[in-house]
């Protein structure tokens, strides 16, 4: 399965550069399926593994929302329902999109589950600032969009600036 082949290349990664690439631990089935409930929609197999296996976390410091196993209105910073109720609120944001990293407003990237593919993937889109509301495409599926930023994170660093 092309999905197993991507996170097993994310394992490496996390075992490689664990002062880089750190996840806070996977949650239960039970808060995957409230997350699902208290946002209207039903996540993609890829991203109810990372959920799983990795709760949340940050590559680079780049944060990466996920679940914190704590009840929705208690939670902030990088729980996936928080933000993207908070972005549904303040912005109008798409009732299929799930926020995945925003960087301080430079740019944004989303869960698109508007459309699914045949495997029950769904894509992950990138917006920036200028134009928040052109959304591009930039994975298409959340194992591939964690497997990209991790790489685009890394080779910045080799390169000797910061991605």
């Amino acid at each position: 399965m092309k999905h197993e082949r991507l996170y097993e290349e994310v394992e490496k990664q996390i075992r490689a550069h664990p002062d880089d690439v750190k996840f806070a631990g996977g949650v239960g089935e039970e808060w995957i399926r409230k997350a699902e409930g208290a946002l209207g929609l039903r996540f993609p197999p890829s991203f109810r593994r990372y959920l799983a296996q990795y709760g949340g976390g940050s590559i680079g410091g780049e944060v990466v929302n996920g679940l914190l196993g704590i009840p929705f209105e208690d939670a902030c910073g990088p729980d996936i329902v928080y933000n993207t109720e908070l972005d549904r609120k303040q912005s109008g944001l798409d009732p299929n999109l799930v926020v995945l990293v925003d960087n301080d407003g430079d740019e944004a990237f989303y869960l698109d589950l508007s459309r699914v593919d045949q495997d029950g993937e769904s894509p992950v889109v990138r917006a920036v600032i200028e134009e928040p509301a052109a959304r591009q495409p930039y994975a298409d599926s959340f194992a591939a969009f964690l497997l990209k930023r991790i790489e685009f994170f890394l080779s910045g660093r080799r390169a000797g600036k910061a991605p």
